[in-house]
């Protein structure tokens, strides 16, 4: 590793090249929200959001997580046409006979399962696992713009047939479902044909010493993964079970938000996890990844605090009145979500390190803390219980890994920066709360005033690089 600078503008251009396309999307999506409130009822949307959250759930279990050893391991053979033919057939062929005693599973009990949506999460958990596993093959290869055209194509297509279904064909809950199950095939199909990946595989039956390298990397993934889901997904669980369906629509409308966040932080984990796989071994790392790490921090605090700080204006515009609730879960969501995100920073180190098992020991330790706080404390509190259990769990997990990768890695968070943080939370969520109008337009400007400011380098590194791109552009015509 040069210096923090040149790894940093590796960072920058990776992020902005996967960025263009999952933001435009997002954007369109989330102006689309008006039309999915208006349309479906608190009831139907519940029901999508259960199908949707029990698919993250199963789809580790169906692909043995084995995608994410594709992408690690072929991150290794780069440039080597025989390494690289020999880690996907290795995995496909493995994958492939997961997906065969998956299909066998449900097919015995299938019949005993009392739901009209069954075959739709059946569906969409084939279609997530074809697109996930293809995700990973362009991540693996370098391909970051395919990946890129990917990820656009599925959210671009989602959102274009979700109008058709919903709007369209008034086809409700079921062509929302069918919009996820589409949109999944067509990201796995167009990143198949542009990588050629098809070409490199050969179907056999895995040695026993290539499916234990593989498997020994990825089924500790599966517990993390699933933990996961509990510390996502039980909230949603446990108000169906106490609140009920309507009740987990309005939850779902505030996770919407939140959500956002995962989306634009996940587009910069990807390239921050290959940077750090990529520059592990070099000499002068905890120095370099601490500092990069600052720089992360301050642009992961700027982002959660201008989300909370510009809903007041955002939400009476995007979201019907029958979800007005959902507006006081917000904030709290958004702080589970922010130490999720820097639970994603750190978790880049253990898989550089190829050190899975210690990530699913934290996140099953959290995800218990978690379940546990909700069944206890929503009979008195309600809906809140979910989103201050989520928070407390990310929080506890962010102590646990932040000791232990000081410990084992020398990698550290500034003091000052996370001061910052918890000083300009307070004085965002009492305005939030507050709802004085003049008070939330006084803070969402000092919020972006604070965040050019801290994020003065990177925002020149970004407006560089798209300088550059365009004069290239031009140079080529």
């Amino acid at each position: 590793m040069s210096d923090k600078s040149s790894t940093g503008k590796e960072l920058a251009k990776n992020t902005a090249i996967i960025s263009v396309g999952k933001i435009c999307t997002q954007v369109v999506s989330f102006l689309l929200l008006p039309i999915y409130t208006g349309v479906l009822s608190t009831e139907e949307y519940g029901a999508v959001d259960l199908i949707i959250t029990y698919t993250s759930l199963l789809l580790p279990l169906v692909t043995l997580q084995l995608e994410q050893a594709l992408f690690r391991f072929l991150l290794e053979k780069r440039g080597d046409s025989d390494g690289t033919k020999d880690v996907l057939s290795d995995v496909f062929s493995i994958n492939v006979l997961a997906l065969i005693l998956f299909t066998s599973f449900f097919l015995v009990v299938s019949p005993l399962i009392n739901s009209k949506y069954k075959y739709f999460l059946f569906i969409n958990l084939i279609a997530n696992a074809y697109s996930s596993v293809m995700l990973q093959v362009a991540r693996g290869f370098g391909s970051n713009v395919v990946y890129a055209m990917g990820s656009f194509l599925s959210a671009a297509s989602l959102i274009l047939l979700n109008i058709v279904f919903i709007v369209g064909f008034k086809l409700g809950a079921s062509g929302m479902i069918w919009s996820h199950v589409i949109s999944a095939v067509i990201c796995g199909t167009f990143i198949l044909i542009q990588t050629k990946a098809y070409r490199y595989v050969s179907f056999h039956v895995p040695s026993k010493e290539s499916s234990k390298r593989y498997l020994s990397y990825s089924l500790p993934l599966i517990p993390n993964q699933i933990s996961w889901w509990i510390l996502s997904a039980s909230d949603r669980t446990v108000i169906l079970w106490q609140l009920g369906v309507a009740f987990n629509g309005i939850y779902s409308i505030a996770g919407k938000f939140s959500n956002l966040y995962s989306v634009m932080y996940n587009i910069f984990n990807l390239s921050w996890t290959e940077l750090i796989s990529v520059h592990f071994n070099d000499p002068d790392r905890e120095k370099v990844f601490s500092d990069l790490q600052d720089t992360v921090v301050k642009l992961l605090i700027c982002l959660y605090l201008g989300i909370v700080s510009v809903m007041p204006f955002v939400f009476p515009i995007m979201i019907n009145k029958k979800y007005s609730d959902a507006y006081y879960q917000i904030p709290i969501l958004m702080i589970g979500v922010f130490f999720s995100a820097m639970i994603g920073v750190m978790s880049a180190y253990y898989i550089a390190d190829k050190n899975t098992k210690v990530i699913a020991k934290t996140t099953m330790i959290c995800a218990g803390i978690n379940l546990i706080l909700d069944v206890v404390l929503m009979p008195f509190i309600g809906l809140f219980a979910a989103s201050i259990a989520s928070a407390i769990a990310y929080f506890v997990m962010y102590i646990v890994r932040y000791i232990d990768i000081n410990r084992n890695y020398g990698v550290k968070n500034s003091p000052q920066l996370l001061t910052l943080m918890v000083i300009s939370t307070f004085i965002i969520f009492g305005v939030y709360y507050y709802r004085n109008i003049i008070l939330c337009g006084i803070s969402l400007f000092c919020v972006c005033v604070m965040s050019i400011v801290l994020n003065k380098n990177i925002i020149l590194c970004f407006m560089s690089f798209i300088k550059n791109t365009i004069s290239k552009m031009k140079k080529g015509r």
